[in-house]
């Protein structure tokens, strides 16, 4: 059901639109959702080291001079305001917010503040001296991962149907389509640059699996973004069935 809640004033992402929308229709929170289980916001995980704004008591960062910030009175008096007062730790408090700041004390040493979201991932747990949580770590690329289905690359567990599907939103395509393009060497198929960079390197039959991503019953356009240059498309009759590769 696609359908806006909210008829009068409309939803965010509509084409057309009289008045400020305030809701998103049920469609597009569910698009977004699977956005970010797919690892689209990876990105909000790049924190600005440095702030364009000159240094301000109750912005909620701590800065320079400031031993905590819990933001504006009403955010402070929501949190508590028992660890914060004016941009300095209250009497005893070791700390005013962070994964591993527990009324005003820091968490034990161990305890998980982060757990891991998939194979690749691994939960980070709190140093004892700190109240924040450590860095987001995930396991070196190349593990495998997804009862063996895929390989880790950046923290992410990416399987050639999970990749097909976040794309065109349909599977991988059959094994005789790698085999038969991946093995060519050519721009419909193959195992990345050759050492000039002008040419293609052809995948050896074990490693086709390895090269060019090959999709089947793919749409005109992809879910997210544009298409850059032309869809490859053969059909191979293999088995008394097609096999669409594309």
């Amino acid at each position: 059901d696609c359908r806006c809640p909210d008829p009068w004033l409309g939803c965010i992402m509509e084409d057309t639109g009289y008045y400020l929308p305030r809701k998103f229709s049920r469609c597009s929170v569910e698009e977004y959702v699977r956005f970010l289980q797919d690892g689209g916001g990876s990105c909000l995980f790049n924190k600005p080291t440095k702030l364009l704004d000159s240094p301000e008591c109750g912005n909620g960062f701590v800065e320079q001079g400031e031993e905590c910030d819990c933001g504006s009175q009403v955010e402070c008096s929501r949190a508590g305001g028992a660890c914060c007062k004016k941009c300095t730790l209250t009497h005893d408090a070791m700390c005013s917010n962070g994964l591993c700041c527990n009324r005003c004390r820091y968490e034990l040493r161990g305890v998980v503040c982060r757990d891991a979201v998939d194979d690749c991932d691994i939960p980070e747990a709190c140093p004892g001296d700190s109240s924040q949580c450590p860095p987001n770590v995930h396991k070196l690329d190349g593990y495998m991962c997804d009862a063996g289905q895929g390989r880790c690359y950046g923290g992410r567990c990416k399987t050639r149907d999970g990749q097909c599907e976040a794309l065109w939103g349909h599977n991988s395509a059959d094994r005789v389509c790698y085999e038969r393009l991946n093995t060519e060497g050519t721009e419909k198929g193959n195992c990345g640059r050759d050492s000039s960079g002008q040419g293609w390197i052809q995948c050896s039959k074990p490693d086709v699996l390895c090269g060019f991503l090959l999709c089947s019953n793919m749409t005109m356009k992809p879910r997210y973004g544009d298409l850059d240059g032309e869809v490859t498309s053969l059909t191979i009759y293999h088995q008394n069935k097609y096999l669409d590769c594309q």
